[in-house]
């Protein structure tokens, strides 16, 4: 009786919309990117903001044109509205951007991908891109987990153990003191060239060899102290 009542094939449509979906699967992606507390916005308070965390919003287009640069304004227009916030911005867009978009979210620091709603995403500036492969020091946001070819890294925040802390700790105080050592010999070399002998050029050599041994390594620390 039912196959005499029904058609014989019946298309039906989800109960949840597209861009609903598009905005779930995001927030997906952002949980497992270790976004703490992404979830997708209600849909008739959003404010431009398709996805929200404590340190981190998203849009979200799900449309077949590409996301434009007047679209990435409204996502920096949305945060700002929202308290005050400063903070980071990710874009999911169906179908791509445009250049005159990309270009604008290098300058307004913006993560760019595209997704598909069966959670497959890809990176579309280099900030993404870096995330993506396990560069998360230009990301501050420390909810961010590391990534290795797209896939999720599960990655445990362990304190550095005492014997690691130590090692560094002997390390700078070496260079330190090689640094110190180091302009002492200068000093000393370059005082002795008024009457220039092999001895004084040997201790100027010696002295701005350990300069630039130490400062080297020693600046370098330092970078890494700053991007961390």
């Amino acid at each position: 009786m039912i196959e005499e009542i029904a058609p014989a094939a019946q298309e039906f449509r989800p109960l949840v919309p597209e861009h609903r979906q598009a905005e779930h699967v995001a927030a997906s992606i952002m949980q497992q990117l270790r976004v703490k507390g992404a979830h997708a916005t209600p849909g008739s308070r959003d404010g431009g903001i398709d996805v929200e965390a404590r340190r981190a919003v998203a849009r979200v287009k799900s449309t077949s044109a590409q996301a434009c640069r007047a679209d990435l304004q409204r996502l920096c227009g949305a945060d700002r509205g929202a308290k005050g916030r400063n903070r980071r911005l990710v874009f999911f867009a169906k179908t791509g951007y445009s250049p005159e978009a990309i270009r604008y979210a290098d300058e307004a620091k913006i993560f760019l991908f595209t997704f598909t709603l069966k959670g497959k995403v890809e990176a579309r500036n280099e900030r993404a891109r870096r995330l993506l492969k396990g560069d998360t020091r230009k990301f501050r946001v420390r909810d961010f987990s590391k990534h290795t070819e797209g896939r999720t890294q599960t990655v445990k925040k362990t304190p550095v153990p005492a014997v690691d802390m130590a090692i560094f700790a002997a390390v700078v105080l070496v260079l330190a003191a090689m640094l110190v050592g180091g302009a002492y010999l200068l000093v000393q070399g370059v005082g002795g060239l008024s009457d220039p002998t092999l001895s004084a050029l040997l201790t100027s050599a010696c002295g701005l060899v350990l300069v630039l041994v130490a400062g080297f390594p020693g600046w370098a620390i330092w970078r890494l102290g700053t991007e961390s």
